[in-house]
């Protein structure tokens, strides 16, 4: 099970699903969880229904649904699913706990 922490960085999210689509509703459930977890304040979502705004799914070029965009922090990341694996979610994020991080002293 994974383990708050207190974290570096905000995260910018757009999610993009298709309304009545179980793997969207699911995605949309598991970003909520992560975001939780992230701790909400962390966490920029914005939930694109790809079905009233195509034209953005093409400008960002989306070609299965459900999709993440992780836009910040950089580098951006795609991931195609539900985001039901927690933890491989975050791993693929790169999400590094503030207590994981050691400060070598300066000699």
């Amino acid at each position: 099970m994974m383990e708050a922490a207190e974290h570096l960085i905000t995260y910018r999210f757009s999610l993009f699903i298709s309304p009545g689509s179980a793997a969207s509703e699911q995605a949309v459930y598991n970003l909520k969880k992560i975001c939780e977890f992230l701790g909400e304040g962390d966490c920029e979502v914005e939930v694109i229904n790809v079905k009233d705004n195509p034209q953005r799914a093409e400008i960002d070029r989306i070609m299965a649904i459900p999709t993440l965009i992780k836009g910040k922090p950089f580098p951006a990341l795609r991931i195609i699913g539900d985001l039901s694996n927690h933890q491989r979610v975050l791993e693929a994020m790169g999400y590094v706990p503030r207590d994981a991080i050691r400060v070598l002293p300066i000699t």
